[in-house]
């Protein structure tokens, strides 16, 4: 995509990503090739993942989302109108390979698609094992994978119904813009936006839909009743666990009033951790995540400030050890 004031930037797409891209859409338009993401879908994901599918020269590849989904995110799908294909319905025989958007860590991924070629990765995290792609496209200051695949695409390409997805996409794994490496990103958010002439507050809402009475009443009875709070050195640690279809609200409930949040929840018959950092708190937490889900039979990884693990072992187990590698980490005298 390109858009006024343009410059290359810490985050930008180059030529030899915009090369690479080109020749597997070019390689792959006439096969069937499936387009997934990391289980516990984000918006970044599955934004990135639909677009890439709404080209005309994909059009006979699969975009698919493994389950189970979030309700919010399922909220924002049906909203957008935008379709997938159920992952569990997937017959493997049916695809000559698979593209990774979002992720290239292997335990983040459903098992069954190391059955397939993995033809292509395109992620924005640092801390990761690697699915043995024969591609990658990996930006880590790009801020979202949804700005990468905006990048990648060419703006006549770029639809308005594709613009509002990639604007979620973005808007959300920057946090509101709260956690933005490069300012350029911020410029293609606009661009976006221009595209599907709609304005910041309508993805605003579309990212984040109001929560329902029985949402708020389960959530308001996990943080009175099974969240510990632990002071280290000054620093406010919220550990809590709870289903896994409120917490991502749960997590967004308790940003601004802690410094780190530790949260275990299941998913799939696995353990998940989910570990965030204030923005202005100095801690690596896809460094512990990796560390944690390496040492539970599984991996890790994601953000300085946003990251998670999955593993073998018992909640308890993994977020004492997240809570042990926190604390060897935190740095005296850092804002309260």
């Amino acid at each position: 995509m390109r858009y006024s004031g343009k410059r290359v930037s810490i985050g930008s797409v180059l030529p030899k990503h915009r090369d690479i891209f080109r020749s597997v859409v070019n390689k792959y338009r006439d096969r069937k090739v499936l387009v997934i993401g990391h289980i516990d879908a984000d918006l970044d994901y599955v934004s990135s993942g639909s677009a890439i599918c709404g080209i005309p020269e994909t059009k006979k590849w699969t975009f698919t989302i493994p389950e189970p989904i979030h309700p919010d995110i399922t909220k924002t799908l049906t909203e957008m109108n935008m379709f997938y294909a159920p992952f569990d319905k997937i017959i493997t025989n049916d695809f000559e390979g698979v593209i990774v958007v979002d992720t290239n860590t292997p335990n983040l991924l459903p098992e069954k698609i190391f059955r397939w070629k993995r033809i292509l990765v395109i992620d924005h995290h640092l801390e990761s094992d690697g699915v043995g792609a024969e591609n990658e496209i990996i930006i880590p200051k790009a801020d979202a994978t949804a700005r990468i695949v905006a990048e990648l695409l060419h703006s006549k390409e770029i639809t308005p119904k594709m613009a509002i997805a990639l604007a979620t996409g973005i808007y959300t794994d920057t946090f509101q813009f709260s956690r933005m490496q490069d300012s350029e990103t911020m410029a293609i958010y606009q661009e976006l936006l221009r595209i599907a002439d709609i304005k910041n507050e309508y993805i605003h809402q579309l990212s984040y839909p109001p929560a329902t009475e029985e949402e708020m009443r389960l959530m308001q009875h996990i943080l009175a009743n099974n969240m510990n709070v632990v002071t280290y050195n000054g620093t406010l640690i919220a550990i809590i666990k709870c289903p896994y279809e409120i917490a991502r609200r749960t997590i967004l409930s308790l940003e601004k009033v802690f410094q780190i949040i530790i949260l275990g929840t299941k998913i799939n018959g696995s353990r998940l951790i989910k570990l965030r950092v204030r923005n202005d708190f100095e801690l690596n937490g896809a460094r512990i995540m990796k560390e944690i889900g390496e040492q539970f039979n599984g991996s890790g990884g994601g953000h300085e400030k946003t990251a998670g693990c999955m593993g073998i072992g018992t909640l308890d187990e993994m977020i004492k050890e997240a809570l042990t590698l926190v604390k060897e980490r935190i740095t005296p005298s850092q804002p309260q």
